[in-house]
């Protein structure tokens, strides 16, 4: 018995003790809240030079919360964009966005080469003169330079990003030049259809249309980098950043305006025919035509034939068709005719007489 009360009487000295700790615990944070309150001061944005003194935020316009990497990202990417406007107008109108890509001031565009009048403002507001380097109507892409000034350019992914990545889009406000970002969703790739660019093999599908502006704007990764460009902002098309570099680098090799289709003399379609031996439908680069008397069709090539491989490079959803046909040289297909696989090599056209 007096075991059971000198544990009871234990028991009663430790529910007092834990209930001393507990309120001397709360006081302690409402002092340390108070003070916190007298001294501690909320960062607020910059003001405006407004009379009427209002906050401006980071970013004009976002479709979800920004995160702080968002936020940041957009403060130090923001000089790399440009707004296209065509000065035509009394008041130039906003065409697009162009994406800076070299430390020469290389621009980026998806607008058309034949749009006169194109110059850029930057985020400062300031009116930049543009000059035009030319079209890659491989890919539907113009590319202009800055013709003063030192923009620091955007860095490329190392791939395509994956479906269902979160990307940030980002352009300038037509009426302020402030940064107007929106993040989107990559919701799938398609074949495109057969109205696109030869070189394009596969469009991007981002889950929401976008504002005029937005042609041509960035999709960046959580890193920095171009990981696409907005080529339709209406249907929400973008074109993945390995098409980019591919013309990128028909740009540094002084191949911008050679079509390597018309000169082998291939009509090409891109298609995702089922096959049966896989049980699947798989990516084909298909020949949808052939131009009498090129070097094509001098080979044997047919329409209808599937292209399986160029060299000795399988030919997938992934594959750089365009510059595997960049060459000067013969190049050997492997094509699929029916249930029947051949090799027909390419020669080039021989030059024509001056």
């Amino acid at each position: 018995m007096a075991k059971q009360q000198s544990m009871h009487k234990t028991i009663r000295v430790s529910f007092r003790t834990i209930l001393i700790v507990a309120v001397l615990i709360v006081g302690i944070g409402g002092i340390g809240g108070v003070l916190g309150s007298q001294f501690a001061r909320p960062t607020l944005p910059p003001l405006s030079n407004n009379t009427d003194r209002q906050f401006v935020t980071t970013v004009q316009e976002v479709t979800v919360s920004p995160s702080t990497q968002s936020v940041s990202l957009t403060e130090r990417l923001q000089r790399s964009v440009v707004l296209l406007v065509d000065e035509r107008t009394t008041t130039p109108r906003a065409i697009g966005t162009g994406v800076v890509i070299t430390n020469d001031g290389l621009v980026v565009a998806a607008v058309p080469a034949s749009t006169p009048a194109v110059a850029a403002i930057d985020n400062s507001g300031k009116l930049l003169p543009l000059s035009t380097v030319g079209a890659d109507e491989l890919y539907g892409l113009t590319y202009f330079r800055l013709e003063q000034g030192v923009v620091p350019p955007f860095e490329l992914a190392s791939g395509n990003p994956k479906v269902a990545a979160q990307l940030l889009t980002l352009s300038l406000s037509s009426d302020s030049t402030s940064p107007v970002v929106a993040i989107r969703q990559l919701a799938e790739y398609r074949a495109p259809d057969p109205t696109a660019p030869d070189g394009i093999m596969r469009i991007g599908i981002i889950s929401q249309g976008l504002p005029e502006t937005y042609n041509g704007a960035p999709l960046i990764d959580d890193e920095g980098r171009l990981a696409a460009l907005v080529t339709s902002p209406e249907d929400g098309l973008v074109l993945p950043v390995e098409a980019v570099r591919s013309s990128i680098n028909r740009i540094a090799a002084n191949q911008r305006e050679t079509n390597v289709f018309e000169q082998w003399g291939i009509v090409p379609g891109y298609e995702f025919p089922f096959d049966p031996t896989a049980k699947q439908r798989q990516f084909a680069f298909v020949v949808t035509d052939v131009v009498p008397g090129s070097p094509a069709a001098v080979a044997g090539l047919k329409r209808g034939d599937i292209v399986t491989k160029i060299q000795t490079t399988d030919i997938t959803w992934d594959t750089d068709v365009v510059s595997l046909l960049s060459s000067t040289e013969a190049v050997g297909l492997t094509v699929k005719r029916g249930q029947l696989s051949e090799t027909v090599t390419l020669n080039p056209a021989p030059a024509s007489s001056p």
